[in-house]
Order: structure tokens, then sequence, then C-alpha cells
């Protein structure tokens, strides 16, 4: 018969290895370098004010971001998700609208891209 000592250093043991394999699920499939990547190359066609080629990038990035949207989603509080989704539809509107706003929107998803795209990075 087990004591509780025992049961406890289970149940101890047993949420460490899940926190350990959900952080590694969550590092594995978040694309973040594809996103920052992709986020670069937006604000190198929007500085130099190509915004045919910016529109293109910016099809790119949706098209990652709705790909692992659920998992984003999982990732992350409410709020920090629905923020970081207004944005990219902010910063595509200004792209479609050739609007210079778009540098803002696009340092706003750099720095939430640090902060939704990372494993267990919020609180």
């Amino acid at each position: 018969m087990k004591n509780k000592h025992d049961i406890r250093l289970f149940i101890a043991l047993t949420w460490v290895i899940s926190f350990v394999f959900m952080w590694c699920f969550f590092y594995l499939l978040l694309p973040r370098n594809r996103f920052k990547e992709q986020l670069d190359i937006i604000e190198k066609n929007v500085i130099e004010s190509r915004w045919d080629e910016a529109r293109v990038s910016m099809d790119e990035l949706k098209k990652i971001y709705e790909r692992n949207r659920t998992i984003i989603q999982i990732n992350n509080a409410t709020e920090a998700f629905v923020t970081f989704d207004s944005m990219i539809g902010q910063l595509d509107d200004a792209i479609e609208n050739k609007q210079e706003l778009a540098g803002e929107f696009i340092g706003g998803l750099r720095y939430y891209t640090d902060f939704v795209i990372k494993a267990f990075a919020g609180p």
C-alpha cells in the first residue's frame, strides 16, 4: 500500500513531466521564426513603399497565422490573442490602403510576436 508521500511524489512528477511535454509541444508547433521573417519582409516593403509586394507578403503572413491560429489561441489568454488578432487586421487594412501607419502596426506585431507566439509566454 502506498503512503501519502509516495502519492505526492507521483503527482509532482506527473505534473512536471506534463508541463515539460506541453512546453515542448507548443515550442515546436508555434511558427515564431516564420512569422518574424515575414514581418521583416513586410517592414522592408513598407519602408520602401513597395505596396504590391507588401500585400503579397501580408497574404503569406495571414496564411501562416490562419494555419496556426488554433495552437496560438490555445497557448494564450483571450486578451492577448484578441489584441494580436486585431493588430493583424489593422496591419492588413493599412497595407491595403497604402498607409505609412503600417510601420507602427509592424512594430506592435513584432512586440506581440515575442509575447504571443512563444510557449507559455504570458501570465
